[in-house]
């Protein structure tokens, strides 16, 4: 997923792009998609021509907000005798 990211975003070929990721980390809806810093790496690594590395610690992952904004709505009943029904 990051490597199309990149390709995309730099309009790269996929065969040009190398992205490794040992491990998955924050694998339950923070790491929706790839964010900044991953562009910003690939842009550094692009102006250096060599690999570049990139490392943000746990704290960092979290505190970037990479949910996106949603509402949730339940609707809840019951009837007349105040047993709970659903629809």
């Amino acid at each position: 997923m990051c490597s199309g990211y990149v390709c995309k975003v730099l309009e790269m070929k996929p065969e040009d792009v190398r992205v490794m990721s040992p491990f998955m980390g924050v694998g339950f809806g923070s790491g929706l998609r790839p964010q900044f810093e991953t562009v910003l790496a690939a842009l550094a690594a692009r102006a250096f021509k060599r690999s570049v590395r990139l490392v943000l610690t746990r704290r960092q992952m979290y505190a970037l907000g990479y949910r996106p904004a949603m509402i949730q709505q339940i609707d809840l009943g019951a009837n007349a005798s105040g047993t709970p029904s659903t629809r």
